[in-house]
């Protein structure tokens, strides 16, 4: 069985200078982009993946 990512969107997105600046443009571009970067990933790694988008709001 390979390695399975299960990954907190929202607190990765804030950890990220570029993807913070997406998400101030818009909620949906910032997740949007973190998307993309980790379909890039997974073409190099192919771990399965699971984002979590949950927040307070």
């Amino acid at each position: 069985m390979g390695l399975h990512l299960i990954i907190d969107g929202y607190n990765v997105i804030r950890q990220s200078p570029e993807l913070l600046r997406y998400e101030k443009e818009e909620l949906e571009k910032g997740r949007a982009m973190l998307l993309k970067k980790l379909i890039a990933y997974q073409r190099v790694k192919p771990h399965a993946i699971t984002v979590i988008f949950d927040g307070w709001r």
